[in-house]
């Protein structure tokens, strides 16, 4: 049951579990599955299928109908690499099939200006800055695990 602070009157709460219950019924209403967690899963495969067909193409519909030139991805909890994974196939997504050209990610200053020259024009490294890059790249879900790893590597 949604509570409200100490302080809300009866008329508050009332409105604030209408205010859940609309948002149930439109998530409900509106939720589309995802069939697995890979990147690419938008293309066809050997298999004559299109993973995730549904959610993508609700995905393009719902950024082409607003003509958003930006879009923000968050997650519903941190450091889980299904959500990392269903980033990487977003952004990808986004990038080939919607023209959009710029990622951004919730980083320092400091640590992202490695990972953009790397990204720029420093794709060869030793293994020893390659060490380096994911240490002091980014967070530990883009330097630690394959998934972010795939995901930087993919751009």
């Amino acid at each position: 049951k949604l509570r409200c602070y100490s302080g809300a009157n009866d008329d508050t709460n009332q409105l604030l579990s209408a205010s859940r219950q609309a948002f149930i019924d439109w998530a409900v209403e509106n939720a589309v599955p995802i069939e697995r967690l890979t990147p690419n899963d938008y293309s066809e495969h050997s298999d004559n299928t299109i993973h995730n067909a549904a959610f993508f193409q609700s995905l393009s519909g719902a950024i082409q109908s607003s003509s958003a030139s930006v879009v923000m991805l968050s997650e519903g909890f941190h450091n889980c690499r299904e959500m990392m994974t269903l980033h990487h196939a977003v952004i990808e997504y986004l990038v080939d099939n919607l023209g959009f050209t710029v990622v951004a990610s919730e980083s320092g200053l400091p640590e992202s200006r490695v990972i953009s020259n790397f990204l720029q024009n420093l794709r060869k490294l030793s293994s020893d800055k390659e060490d380096e890059l994911w240490a002091k790249g980014l967070n530990k879900m883009y330097s630690a695990w394959a998934e972010g790893r795939d995901l930087i590597e993919w751009m």
